[in-house]
This record gives C-alpha cells, sequence and structure tokens, in this order.
C-alpha cells in the first residue's frame, strides 16, 4: 500500500509541474495578466507591472473569525496552520504583482496590518445588477423572514444554525404561525433535521432567488464568521428588503443604520429586532429606500469602470 501511495504521489507532483509549465507558458502570451485564486499565485514570469493579483477576501481575517468561534482543538490547529500557509504566500509572493486588489477598502487595511510591507494595493467592491435584481409590486407575504446562501461555506452553515436552534424557536413562542425561509444549496441533513418543520423551510439549491426574496418581509442575515463583502446584502437591498444583519455582514459597505438598514450582533437582539420591525412593518417600513441606497453606490457599471481603471 505504501509503494502505491508513493507512485500516485510522484505522478501528482509531477503532473503539478508540467501544470505549472503550461499555465505559464499560456499566461507570458498576454500584455496584463489578472490572477484570481491563490494556487495561482506562483505562476507567470511577467514583469511586476503587469500582473494584478485578486486577493478579494482577507483571508486572514476570515480564519481569525473561525477561531473566535472553534471550540475544537484539532481545528484549531488545522486553521492556524491554514493561516501560516496564507502568510507565508503572500509574504513569499506579493513582489511579483504590480498590484494586490481585495474586495473592500476593511479586508485591504486588515491585511496592511499584518503585511506593513505591502505597497500596492486597492480594493474594488462587490456590485450588483439592478436590472436583474427588481423588486415586483406584491405585497403578498408568505414568509416573515429569509436567509440564503451556499451552506457548505462555513459562516453561512453557522448563521443558519443559530436560526434554527436559537432564534427561531424564540420568535415562535409569541407567534406560532412564525415562518423562516432558508433559500440556497448544500444545507446538511443535520441543519434540516434540527428544524421546525412547520415554521422553517429549506428550499436547497433554487434557479432565482428574486422569488423568495419577494416573498418575504424581512431580509436576516445573523453572520458571526467571515471576510469581504456580502453580495446577499446588494442583492437584498436591490430587492428593496428590510434587512437586519450583524456587523460583519455589513463589512465593506458604506452603510449607516437607519429603519431600514438595522443592525443585531447577537441572537437575543436579532430575536427584539425582528419582533418589532414585524408588529410595525405595514406602518413604518413599507416606504423602503433600500434599492436606492445600493443602487448609487454599488452598481456593476460603477465598480467594473473602477476596474477597468486598475488594470489600465
Amino acid at each position: 500500500l505504501s509503494v502505491i501511495k508513493a507512485i500516485f504521489t510522484s505522478h501528482t507532483i509531477r503532473s503539478i509541474e508540467v501544470f505549472s509549465e503550461h499555465v505559464t507558458n499560456i499566461l507570458d502570451g498576454y500584455d496584463k495578466v489578472f490572477i484570481h485564486d491563490f494556487p495561482l499565485i506562483k505562476y507567470c514570469s511577467h514583469i511586476r507591472q503587469e500582473k494584478v493579483f485578486f486577493i478579494c477576501d482577507s483571508q486572514i481575517k476570515l480564519i481569525n473569525s473561525y477561531l473566535k468561534n472553534e471550540k475544537n482543538i484539532i481545528k484549531g490547529f488545522i486553521l492556524k496552520y491554514k493561516k501560516l500557509i496564507y502568510k507565508r504566500m503572500i509574504s513569499k509572493y506579493h513582489r511579483d504583482f504590480g498590484k494586490l486588489l481585495y474586495i473592500s477598502e476593511v479586508d485591504k487595511e486588515y491585511d496592511k496590518g499584518i503585511f506593513p510591507f505591502l505597497q500596492e494595493v486597492d480594493n474594488i467592491n462587490n456590485g450588483v445588477n439592478f436590472e436583474y435584481f427588481t423588486p415586483s409590486s406584491s405585497t403578498d407575504y408568505e414568509f416573515d423572514i429569509i436567509f440564503l446562501g451556499n451552506f457548505s461555506y462555513r459562516p453561512n452553515y453557522e448563521a443558519a444554525s443559530h436560526l434554527v436552534k436559537k432564534i427561531v424557536p424564540e420568535l415562535v413562542k409569541n407567534n406560532p404561525d412564525f415562518r423562516c425561509i432558508i433559500v440556497g444549496k448544500n444545507p446538511s441533513k443535520k441543519l434540516m433535521d434540527n428544524s421546525m418543520k412547520d415554521n422553517i423551510i429549506f428550499t436547497g439549491f433554487v434557479e432565482d432567488i428574486r422569488i423568495y426574496l419577494d416573498k418575504a418581509k424581512v431580509f436576516v442575515s445573523p453572520l458571526y464568521s467571515g471576510a469581504g463583502m456580502k453580495n446577499k446584502i446588494l442583492e437584498a437591498m436591490a430587492m428593496n428588503k428590510l434587512i437586519i444583519a450583524s456587523d460583519i455582514s455589513y463589512e465593506g459597505l458604506n452603510l449607516n443604520e437607519d429603519d431600514c438598514l438595522l443592525r443585531a450582533n447577537s441572537d437575543r437582539e436579532f430575536i427584539e429586532k425582528i419582533e418589532k420591525v414585524l408588529i410595525n412593518f405595514e406602518s413604518e417600513f413599507i416606504s423602503l429606500n433600500n434599492r436606492k441606497i445600493a443602487k448609487e453606490m454599488y452598481s456593476w457599471e460603477k465598480q467594473a469602470g473602477d476596474l477597468l481603471k486598475i488594470i489600465k
């Protein structure tokens, strides 16, 4: 068995070497190279001014947010090892690029605090397609709250767990008809088995999230870990949803709290604010302007223009 493993390991190493040569040869044929994946950071022999590495989220910030809530010693050790790998990669290869690019000002500044030697760094924000994400005029709501995401991503899974185990059960105590819908692929069996079947609906993967956003009164995002900008917040704003979200959910977005963009940073705060806005929903929160706020700052046209300036 050891011999077989050794043979396959040798073959894998050789495949990586061949791939590296192949990618380098391909990339050398272009004037500008825009790289967005850590495994590709070491490839390409262009002069540094012609290369942009889009780090996107600060991986160190993401891992540190996991470590705050990680109680398993082995998993904690693995996370620390991954953080060490990312630190070494950035330290070793950052000089090979004319520009390092982040998804938000927050992530950029976080890494600059860890790597004081970083000089050529910038950020380009996420955007949202406002023609696609357009709310209907219907007020025929089927759900009180909605949360969405890919639940194989740890922050989304943790947020859904808080909804299933702690937030929704408390809301149901005062309102037995309370309904929550959780939209997105890869919800685990454990997550669904622990949910309240009559009050929490899991859709799994859907082709069009707009249908479900339209059917819910309030968008919630109880993320307690993560990094980068959250597309789900921009999409909910484009659909003119009233939003209750954690500070981490809003990170990277230049948004102030108001009647339609509320902050909650504990399960208890989410429970209290959800109850409050639902009681007053028809009278106080019917005239939402979140779509207008987002459109002024986060259209794809604006982000594409900023990106083009950086690449040029």
